[in-house]
């Protein structure tokens, strides 16, 4: 495990570095695109709770007790089960509606253009042309 942190750490930090310089992003991409997971387990949370901050607060109501009950009634290895298996859960479920957003967001563009036709971009017009 802490092979792969420092693996991603250097990754990322390589990334930024290259970001910051103005050299492009690809390698930020690239970074994005092969550990989609930590960057959905990261973001979504803090975007949800930046956001939304009563979120924040409902979750830490509900799963903050679960969270104490669990430290003193279960032994050590099964809480590291129980909450690692309900943290993947919840980035894949994550990464699911992100690709059905993905997927919706493609279809609903529908053409080229922005869906206008022909005449219309030739014309200049749309809906509110006099």
């Amino acid at each position: 495990i802490e092979s792969y942190i420092d693996r991603v750490g250097v990754e990322l930090r390589e990334a930024m570095q290259e970001a910051a310089t103005g050299r492009g992003l690809e390698r930020a991409r690239a970074f994005a695109s092969e550990h989609r997971g930590l960057v959905l387990s990261t973001v979504v949370p803090l975007a949800i709770v930046l956001r939304y901050p009563a979120a924040g607060v409902a979750v830490m109501r509900l799963l903050g007790p679960a969270f104490v009950l669990s430290s003193r009634l279960l032994p050590p290895r099964m809480q590291w089960y129980l909450w690692s298996r309900l943290w993947i859960g919840a980035v894949l479920s994550a990464e699911r509606a992100a690709k059905q957003v993905g997927r919706a967001m493609g279809s609903a563009g529908g053409e080229k253009g922005g869906g206008r036709g022909k005449e219309e971009s030739r014309r200049g017009g749309g809906r509110f042309r006099k």
